[in-house]
């Protein structure tokens, strides 16, 4: 047998050689070439495939999820028998050669017009194999592996890269073990069956959102809701990967060390990880995740392919904790996490009320994996190649993590390997952490009795710089248009409204987070603070961070606001949004009754004298919350009054049974909202309820005059910080802004003309039908198929619009349907909290229109939904009260013009909190019963830990409860098949018959 040796390259390589198939190398007898055979037919994606799909259709040039396995060459390679090798193992291992495919039926694997595997030769130096490593894989393309042979002064160098989307780490050995065995001619065994990944991706599914996996769900919900904000390492200019191998006597040691404390190794390592990050961020609770593979004892074992997710680990650090106690409950919170392991990361963080912006807010993204091939049958640093021995210099994947931190133990020993893979981190920094970890590991051999706060008083100073400004990701490109400043300027503005740490130039504003009412307070601040004349229609356009700021740079510059706070006073003028409901409370006080009660369920033990004082110091903070309203002359104006000791109400009703205390809860919330009066004041009352063993319920109950649903996380912020200040974990705090120190915009002419243009004509009234005889109000619930949150996000991130957008399009289609009418108006609520974070109420009524014809589709309707919505956030500053006014429409009692209809989407995911041990999570938002009395039918969606859900209120006076549950059922059934039924024509919808 001969072999060619690797010839010198010409001086131009062609980018890619695919095309010219190599004659079958006579040391490789697979018959395999990079168009070789392939399945047919298409391959579900699991949910954690998913999730990945996703996240590179958000930003498709970054590098994140990818396996590039980089193999250092010492001898002769053959590059013929290189090239028929990965073609072998392509056809061994189908998915490689695959893409993913959109279908009716949701994201697959397809390989109908898949290109060839590419086999790149380079000639470059060790640049030229960083960049072969980043170089991104186009998902909807195709294929998910590629092959570059890279020479220069360095040698040879072979990076085999795989898509996360199709591989993991766990099979990283048996991949290369038998591409070296296709090398040296051996033949490979078949295509490997796809039929188990087919029922792995059923599986994922149904524990991400279906029954099966409630428990998982539960277990991560307790585990993780109420998680401090976390503290952002110092930000850099980008570090090079810190290598810190383990001396082979101190990893003797630190062996030992866990054998005795019966854990292992990787917890030890674990553990240090945890008490250097709580020294140099400051943070007592932490959240550093570790990677899973969750095959052991199943069907998938022994396959290769894309079934590693991460596990968010939590722990909360005191400096009397000793290094034995926090390694033997790190073990156990490890074990009981694994056990859990079977949701991908996605559906953890949604369990846990932390998807969007609040994941972000709460995970340091800091990730420990570990990679162990110490007593492996495959030898990845040592393959034999024939004439040549290839080493894997590099086993860790392009994360997207900040800081990935590689344990890996193999023939040479024991090393630490520190990756800032957004370059992102100050280097000094990753250098510190480095080396403080290795004295921490040493403390804890040396003397696993001592407490973390002597083994970290040993570390001396922290090198972190203190608590550090949010992190901004140092952009890879940007727009010619947008200089560094404005980059910048837009990102401090992301990161405020949407509530996230950091904000890379290629992250979109859908995926971080935001939705159809947050966009207005975003475009307001733009327009505010860089004096562009951006609309909420550029920021849809382009959700995109980058290209939005070459919107911003190239928009026309205004003179900027310029409005001054009103002067601090007594007594203030209220705001028209205050106005209305006053007005609405006294037309009609037999419906219009205006209070918000909100509830949490309680672990970990509340003191309700705590509460008390928290209460009180809130209250004292914000003036909103002891204001009572007057009338002088017409006018309503709010007067602050004293401060005072806030009330709790408490009762124990650990008797009761669930429906019981159900009803005891609503039946306090009632008498809660009929005691709060507006002349009287002190619109804000509490209750902590005990409930059995040590779990409580806490409610409270705010008018509307004071609170919006926009609020309700700042209120929780707030009362975290009062909180900490009574119980003397904090010291000081910063005064708030205060609810009167903000102006109201004026009303132009050109936004009042455009509502009278918008609404001229409309009907304002959409004739439901009411019952013969008044029924008592009520809700049902709307009825969504499992997974239709996720099927509708290809949709989102494609159209450009978002949830809020397809949910109001399939009550727009479900209502033409059943009156008939092929022009109707339904409302939707904005609350623009225009200048900060402001405690008080700030909403205000949008009317949409919507008009079909005979041929009107399904995405014709979402279209001009979309542009309705985006049309009136322009012009969102002209109170309802003045459209209506302008255009005199027919009035009826009891009835809203304009808004017979309300649609509402109502967002949870930042409602959680921590008090002290105790935490707190939202028990239900999305039906209340004092909602239905306000119009004749209100829709309110939201996006739960586990699922989209709706609900549907109605006064029973105006619309029955047959009705009621008909409409209920067919918005379920359009949103539902929302995904595949763009193209249906409204007229041709599998729904209740038309109306006459």
């Amino acid at each position: 047998m001969t072999t060619r040796r690797l010839d010198p390259l010409p001086e131009r390589l062609p980018e890619r050689l695919p095309e010219r198939r190599p004659e079958a190398a006579p040391a490789a007898r697979s018959e395999a070439a990079p168009g070789g055979p392939r399945p047919g037919g298409e391959l579900p994606l699991s949910a954690l495939q998913e999730a990945m799909w996703v996240s590179w259709q958000v930003a498709p040039r970054r590098w994140a999820h990818l396996l590039p396995l980089t193999l250092a060459v010492r001898g002769e390679l053959d590059l013929d028998r290189l090239r028929a090798a990965v073609a072998a193992l392509c056809v061994r291992y189908p998915a490689f050669g695959a893409r993913v495919v959109v279908t009716p039926q949701g994201t697959r694997l397809g390989w109908a017009g898949v290109p060839d595997i590419p086999f790149v030769l380079t000639e470059g130096d060790e640049r030229s194999v960083s960049r072969a490593r980043r170089r991104p894989i186009d998902l909807a393309r195709g294929p998910l592996a590629r092959t570059e042979v890279v020479r220069g002064p360095h040698g040879v160098t072979v990076v085999f890269t795989v898509h996360h989307l199709v591989l993991d780490g766990a099979s990283v050995p048996q991949v290369l073990d038998e591409l070296s065995r296709a090398y040296r001619g051996e033949r490979l065994d078949g295509p490997q069956d796809l039929a188990p990944f087919a029922e792995h991706a059923r599986k994922s599914w149904a524990l991400a959102v279906g029954e099966e996996g409630a428990p998982l769900r539960e277990f991560w919900r307790a585990a993780l809701s109420g998680a401090a904000p976390a503290r952002p390492l110092r930000v850099g200019a980008g570090s090079a990967p810190v290598v810190a191998p383990v001396p082979a006597g101190l990893a003797a040691e630190v062996k030992r060390t866990a054998r005795e404390l019966r854990v292992t190794y990787f917890t030890l390592v674990y553990g240090a990880l945890f008490a250097v990050l709580r020294h140099h961020t400051g943070a007592e609770d932490l959240i550093v995740s570790t990677a899973h593979h969750g095959r052991r004892g199943t069907p998938l074992a022994q396959q290769v392919g894309s079934f590693a997710g991460l596990l968010p680990v939590r722990q909360r650090l005191r400096g009397e904790d000793t290094f034995r106690e926090l390694s033997r409950r790190l073990a156990q919170d490890v074990r009981a996490a694994a056990a859990h392991g079977g949701l991908p990361l996605s559906a953890i963080l949604r369990a846990a009320g932390l998807s969007g912006p609040e994941a972000r807010d709460r995970l340091p993204e800091v990730v420990l994996t570990h990679w162990n091939t110490v007593g492996s049958p495959h030898d990845v640093h040592r393959l034999d190649f024939g004439g040549a021995e290839l080493d894997l210099v590099d086993a860790t994947s392009a994360s997207d993590q900040r800081l990935t931190v590689l344990l890996q133990e193999d023939r040479h020993g024991s090393s630490l390997l520190w990756q800032d893979h957004q370059g992102t981190l100050d280097h000094s920094l990753l250098t510190a952490l480095a080396e403080d970890h290795l004295e921490l590991l040493a403390a804890m051999a040396a003397d696993p009795g001592r407490t973390l706060a002597e083994g970290l008083a040993g570390l001396g100073p922290s090198r972190s710089g203190g608590p550090a400004a949010a992190p901004v990701a140092a952009p890879p490109a940007r727009p010619a248009e947008a200089d560094e400043e404005t980059v910048e300027a837009l990102a401090r503005v992301w990161r405020e409204c949407l509530g996230v740490p950091a904000v890379d130039p290629q992250d979109s504003f859908f995926a971080l987070g935001g939705h159809s009412l947050l966009a207005t307070t975003v475009v307001l601040r733009i327009n505010e603070r860089l004096g562009a004349e951006v609309s909420v229609r550029d920021l849809f356009a382009h959700p995109v961070l980058a290209d939005l700021a070459g919107v911003v740079a190239r928009a026309p510059r205004t003179a900027g606001s310029g409005a001054a706070p009103a002067r601090a006073g007594t007594v203030f003028r209220a705001s028209r949004f205050q106005e209305g409901i006053w007005l609405a409370e006294r037309l009609d006080p037999e419906h219009a009754r205006y209070h918000i009660p909100l509830s949490w369920t309680v672990t970990g033990g509340l003191d309700p004298g705590s509460l008390r004082a928290a209460l009180t110091r809130l209250t004292a903070r914000h003036r909103i919350l002891r204001a009572r309203f007057v009338d002088q002359d017409g006018l309503l104006y709010q007067e602050t009054l004293p401060e005072q000791e806030s009330e709790v109400d408490s009762a124990d009703l650990g008797g009761l049974s669930p429906a019981e205390r159900s009803q005891w809860l609503a039946d306090w919330s009632e008498r809660a909202g009929r005691a709060l009066e507006p002349a009287r004041g002190r619109l804000l009352r509490a209750g902590l309820f005990e409930v059995g063993g040590s779990d409580q319920v806490l409610v409270l109950c705010a008018h509307h005059l004071v609170l919006d649903g926009e609020s309700v996380p700042l209120l929780l912020r707030e009362l975290e910080l009062c909180h900490r200040l009574v119980t003397g974990r904090a010291r000081t705090a910063p005064p708030p802004a205060q609810y009167h120190d903000r102006t109201e915009p004026e009303t132009g002419s050109e936004a009042a003309a455009h509502w009278r243009e918008r609404l001229d004509g409309a009907p304002a009234s959409l004739e439901l039908p009411a019952p013969a005889e008044p029924e008592p109000h009520g809700g049902v619930p709307i009825p969504l198929a499992a997974g239709t949150a996720a099927a509708l996000l290809p949709v989102r991130l494609e159209r450009k619009v978002s949830a809020f957008m397809i949910a109001a399009a399939s009550v727009a289609a479900v209502l033409h349907r059943r009156t008939g009418q092929d022009d109707l108006t339904f409302g939707i609520p904005v609350a623009a909290h225009d200048r900060g974070e402001v405690l008080g109420p700030r909403l205000n009524t949008l009317v949409l229109r919507s008009r079909t014809g005979p041929e009107t589709t399904l995405a014709d309707l979402l279209d001009s939904v979309r542009e309705g919505v985006i049309s009136a956030f322009d012009h969102q500053d002209v109170p309802f009260e003045s459209v209506v006014r302008a255009l005199r429409p027919p009035r009826r009692a009891g009835r809203t013009p304009y808004v017979d209809v309300m649609v509402n989407n109502v967002g949870v995911a930042r409602w959680s909190a921590r008090l002290g041990p105790a935490r707190l999570t939202p028990v239900d938002f999305v039906s209340r019963a004092e909602e239905v009395s306000k119009f004749p039918m209100t829709v309110t969606f939201t996006e739960t830990s586990d699922a989209l859900l709706g609900t549907l209120s109605y006064r029973g006076d105006q619309l029955g409860a047959a009705e009621a549950g008909r409409v209920a059922h067919d918005v379920g059934a359009v949103l539902s098949g929302f995904a595949s039924g763009l193209a249906t024509k409204l007229s041709e919808m599998d729904l209740g018959p038309v109306r006459p």
